[in-house]
């Protein structure tokens, strides 16, 4: 962590390998607070007591990220009201949902699980400087909606996470609807920033139907389509990781029938940008 003093700057490390999807906030007296995730995916929040001296928690843990180098949808965010009382929230890949933990001033956290997250990225939170008001934001990667959370009563910091609610809205449309049985997707130029050239695609249930992926990029992609944004369960399209297609090359994915409902489809190089729905419909 870096501090600006009379015009010059120092650093302090802060205990811990990793420090991915760092958040921070300044309580009333100008400490310091972190949140981060260390190298193996525990969560941890530490309060700077002094130079050099850090007060650290752990508050969970998660699957660790490819190669020791953290995950894209990690994220934390991190308050304090003027009481001292301390609020986190981070996403936990491992489950796949978003977490909120919660201490009264100088206490221990507890935790528990956002309603209503499942899929959820990159967390942040706010919170009123007397501790009244709460709302937690998350990207919600099955919808590709930004959820936000708020308390569904009077915020009461005591040994229990307040319960909390998200706002009435209704669930989106799906964005696509079947038209046949041969499906069409490609990667563009530039895909590995932008995505697909659709971010949906839909098929009739009870049908077997075909994927034709077209990459007109220059690096080398596929496409797959999964149950949810976790990747566990396949259901079509490339393989794995090693089944790809070669710049300016296309291939075609053979799919047995599915169940009607939404579903997930991703490039396994860059699962994180090229990522869509997939809407299975009817019967």
């Amino acid at each position: 962590m870096a501090t600006r003093l009379f015009g010059a700057w120092s650093t302090d490390s802060i205990p811990g390998g990793g420090g991915y999807g760092v958040s921070m906030v300044l309580d009333k007296n100008g400490n310091p607070d972190v949140a981060y995730y260390d190298v193996y995916g525990g969560i941890h929040r530490a309060l700077s007591t002094g130079t050099g001296s850090w007060n650290v928690q752990t508050l969970g843990s998660t699957t660790a990220g490819a190669g020791g180098q953290g995950d894209a949808r990690w994220g934390t965010g991190i308050s304090v009201d003027e009481a001292g009382d301390e609020f986190v929230t981070w996403a936990e890949t491992k489950d796949n949902d978003v977490m909120l933990a919660t201490a009264k001033a100088g206490g221990t956290f507890s935790s528990v699980p956002m309603p209503s997250s499942t899929g959820g990225w990159t967390p942040a939170l706010a919170v009123s400087a007397d501790g009244t008001k709460l709302a937690v934001s998350w990207f919600d990667s099955v919808n590709l909606d930004l959820d936000v959370a708020l308390p569904a009563g009077p915020l009461q910091l005591a040994e229990v996470t307040p319960t909390l609610r998200q706002p009435s809205v209704p669930p989106p449309a799906a964005s696509c609807s079947p038209n046949g049985t041969s499906l069409q997707i490609a990667a563009p130029s530039g895909a590995s920033g932008s995505g697909f050239d659709t971010k949906c695609l839909a098929a009739p249930a009870g049908t077997a139907f075909s994927v034709t992926f077209q990459n007109q990029d220059t690096t080398l992609h596929n496409f797959e389509i999964f149950t949810d944004p976790t990747g566990a369960t396949r259901l079509g399209g490339a393989s794995g990781l090693t089944d790809l297609v070669a710049p300016s090359a296309s291939a075609t994915y053979q799919v047995d029938s599915l169940k009607a409902g939404s579903y997930f489809f991703r490039c396994d190089v860059h699962p994180s940008t090229m990522t869509g729905t997939f809407i299975v419909a009817g019967k």
